[in-house]
């Protein structure tokens, strides 16, 4: 299941959400979640990070999600301790794998 919910003042968005997958399935590629309800603007500084909490979710020493630059997707990475950040991908998800997250993101 998913849901989230979003409050947005002037150019500021709020999302708070909660995503759990009882069946990973046969998904491939880059961890994203499409569909936020605007896009963010297409300015550097304007994205912000989240650390979330997680389980089942296997990531180097540091996760993060946070809003892609002008598009309505929040992007998944992990970072290890000597500061070399990647994307996250379909094989750090597993069944069962629960994200609860909050975020706060300037719209275009």
């Amino acid at each position: 299941y998913q849901n989230g919910l979003y409050t947005k003042v002037g150019n500021i968005v709020t999302l708070t959400g909660v995503i759990y997958v009882s069946s990973k399935g046969t998904s491939v590629g880059n961890a994203t979640l499409e569909g936020i309800p605007f896009n963010s603007a297409n300015t550097d500084g304007a994205q912000s990070s989240t650390s979330p909490r997680v389980d089942t979710v296997s990531f180097a020493n540091i996760l993060n999600i946070n809003a892609s630059k002008n598009t309505s997707s929040l992007a998944f990475s992990q970072t290890t301790n000597a500061g070399v950040t990647t994307l996250m991908t379909n094989t750090n998800f597993a069944d069962f794998s629960y994200v609860q997250f909050f975020i706060t993101y300037r719209t275009a």
